[in-house]
């Protein structure tokens, strides 16, 4: 792989990942920590990739639904038992931050992986699809998962759940539509999906910024 190639897969991931940093407005993490999420996600794709080519069905439904959740149920174990319990996680937006970047280590390394065999024009579409779409998911998940370490323990595993099945669904028909040969044209609606996603992360990124115990500190 050349280093224009590498550049293209790495680009998305590091414009996502200065988001997600530079709105943490109150009290930034320290870059250690977020590497170390970025490289969980990474090493993710090493049981997903097995998971995924071991129950590999040829039917759209199916595929989609194994995709989504083996990547989505790996991720969010790597962020509930890694990193929700550590005293770094200590507000609310740290939930979005990391789950962001497990979600973008992960995407980082299958990135490479898909320019490296199909080249720079699938990079180019991957930068507004496929990777935007794992940092969707990733923000979905850290939202709630913000609110669980921070709520009573009557209501935390409710907010768990919905931290993995909310990003689960949403992954599962953004896959099901993209997986469609049959009907390419339902492929728009899986960027639709992405796009509609972008505005509601935004919108989450700004009120766990703004629920900050730190805000105040300024």
């Amino acid at each position: 792989m050349d280093i224009i190639s590498l550049g293209i897969a790495i680009l998305p991931s590091v414009i996502l990942g200065l988001i997600l940093y530079f709105n943490d407005k109150y009290e930034k993490e320290e870059i250690k920590h977020i590497i170390f999420a970025l490289l969980l996600g990474a090493l993710s794709i090493v049981p997903i990739v097995y998971i995924e080519n071991s129950f590999s069905s040829g039917s759209a439904f199916k595929d989609s639904f194994i995709i989504a959740s083996t990547e989505e149920i790996i991720k969010f174990l790597l962020l509930i038992l890694v990193l929700f319990p550590r005293k770094f996680f200590n507000e609310p937006y740290d939930g979005i931050v990391y789950a962001g970047f497990v979600s973008l280590g992960f995407a980082t390394v299958e990135n490479i992986f898909y320019v490296l065999e199909h080249g720079i024009f699938i990079g180019f579409i991957r930068m507004f699809s496929a990777v935007p779409a794992h940092v969707v998911f990733g923000v979905s998940m850290g939202y709630y998962a913000g609110i669980a370490k921070f709520t009573s323990k009557r209501k935390i595993f409710i907010y768990l759940a919905v931290a993995v099945v909310l990003p689960l669904l949403l992954h599962w028909i953004y896959d099901y539509f993209l997986l469609q040969k049959e009907n390419k044209y339902l492929i728009m609606f899986s960027l639709g999906l992405v796009l509609l996603g972008v505005i509601i992360a935004r919108r989450g990124l700004h009120l766990h910024a703004e629920r900050s115990p730190f805000k105040n500190n300024e």
